[in-house]
């Protein structure tokens, strides 16, 4: 069994947030591959070897790749509230299933969507629990 603070801020009490990456768009262009570490320093073939995830971070997120088609939301400026995911991401908050009702959960912010993939969920600031309205 896992514990309750796990997939979560343990400084903020906010859940994690996972989302498919296909319905974030602008995921895409802030993907930065990760490839192993070289198991020792002769290790040749390290350089042709294929990434075994992405991640992304700056200032306001940090992104990881999760599972095979999602991305979990680590940080960000923004929250939503939306059910848990269950059983894969356990206490991570699944952004794919919004509830006003939910739990509070790090999500992406309305840049990361277009007119063809719209936001899914509500945004809201982080600290102030202000609802961000998309442009």
């Amino acid at each position: 069994m896992f514990g309750l603070d796990v997939n979560m801020d343990k400084d903020t009490g906010i859940h994690y947030g996972v989302i498919q990456t296909n319905n974030a768009p602008g995921l895409f262009e802030t993907m930065e591959p990760v490839y192993p570490e070289p198991e020792t320093e002769d290790d040749e073939d390290y350089m042709d070897c294929e990434p075994i995830g992405w991640e992304y971070q700056d200032e306001q997120y940090i992104l990881v790749d999760c599972l095979d088609s999602c991305t979990m939301v680590i940080k960000s400026p923004y929250i939503t509230y939306c059910r848990l995911c269950s059983p894969c991401v356990p206490n991570a908050g699944d952004l794919d299933t919004p509830d006003d009702l939910g739990y509070e959960a790090y999500c992406l912010g309305p840049d990361f969507f277009d007119e063809y993939s719209p936001i899914p969920y509500k945004v809201y600031d982080a600290v102030t629990k202000e609802e961000i309205k998309p442009k």
